[in-house]
């Protein structure tokens, strides 16, 4: 079972800890629903024992982080208020060694929006790309110039340690964590309710293709985004060519090679977990949600669907009906 070990420091960002928790507490129920544990144990964990005032005002009791980390582990850094951090960082009493020893035994670590700044003071990123809020992207740069702060993503993986500007973003990390033991319906379930219930971002629903944006090509990376936001379009290879001005047999060639996968598989797919994430949150009958996400011909898109998932589209959203997350 995968641990999860949040390090929660004084004037760490409530609305974002409390994200996190709210995704893992409907995540246990929808793995319960399907009579599967939930591959995940939450602990909050401080630079030492006692209580921690968050962003918001309130107090959380927090452990000490372990010498020795779980190899389960996934420890994740939420944002912390910039003055408050300013103090921790330049706080010389504080065991940043220990900190960098508990990243680099973790089987992986996210630091999120400010939280970025945490893993970067314990050394664990040196020479490595990573992103933050846009407000401190500067600051970052500027404190660690060792560092490659990134402009262009909302979610940043180097290696084992990887950065989000979002707290979706950092829901999307976790989710693909999950999606190595547990089936796709499940996390898709978890991630759909947890937008419907929590403040998260609307494009949560993307979380299961973000492993197709882990590269460099910033051209084929802007078209992905483009398609994200236009699946429902009648694209053409000669349209997306056009938007980064290269000839479709270079498209093909670049898309491939950056993604893995061909431009129309990548676009299929959006249009797939876009459906999952309609059938999850809606009522509105298998047919027009076939129409609403770009397909003309429904029956062709039902049989896409099972082919995706090993469900009908109806049987899909069966499976889900009868869960329901307290508000």
């Amino acid at each position: 079972m995968l641990k999860l070990a949040i390090i929660v420091l004084d004037g760490c960002w409530g609305s974002q800890l409390m994200g996190i928790l709210d995704f893992v507490a409907i995540h246990s129920l929808v793995a319960a629903h399907h009579g599967v544990p939930p591959g995940l144990e939450v602990h909050l964990y401080g630079l030492t024992d006692g209580e921690v005032r968050l962003g918001n005002g309130l107090s959380l009791p927090v452990k000490a982080l372990e010498e020795q980390p779980d190899p389960q582990t996934l420890a994740l850094v939420p944002g912390v208020e910039y003055g408050q951090l300013k103090q921790l960082l330049d706080n010389p009493a504080l065991d940043w060694a220990r900190l960098g020893r508990f990243f680099r035994e973790s089987q992986a670590v996210l630091g999120l929006s400010t939280g970025t700044f945490m893993l970067a003071q314990s050394g664990v990123l040196n020479g490595g790309q990573v992103v933050t809020h846009w407000r401190f992207a500067e600051t970052l740069q500027r404190r660690y110039p060792q560092l490659t702060v990134s402009h262009q993503h909302s979610l940043l993986e180097w290696g084992r340690f990887a950065s989000a500007t979002q707290l979706d973003a950092a829901l999307t990390w976790l989710a693909q964590r999950l999606l190595a033991s547990l089936s796709s319906h499940v996390v898709s379930q978890s991630l759909a309710l947890t937008s419907q219930n929590g403040e998260v971002n609307h494009t949560l629903w993307l979380a299961e293709l973000h492993r197709y944006k882990q590269h460099a090509d910033s051209a084929i990376l802007e078209l992905q985004y483009f398609i994200d936001a236009n699946y429902a379009k009648p694209l053409t290879l000669a349209m997306l060519a056009a938007r980064i001005n290269a000839s479709e047999s270079s498209l093909k060639r670049r898309f491939r090679k950056a993604c893995g996968l061909s431009a129309s598989r990548y676009w299929q797919l959006v249009r797939m977990a876009r459906m999952k994430h309609l059938l999850l949150t809606s009522d509105t009958p298998v047919d027009d949600l076939c129409c609403d996400i770009g397909y003309t011909d429904p029956r062709f898109a039902r049989r896409l669907f099972a082919q995706s998932t090993g469900l009908s589209p109806r049987a899909f959203r069966q499976r889900a009906k009868t869960l329901a997350i307290p508000p």
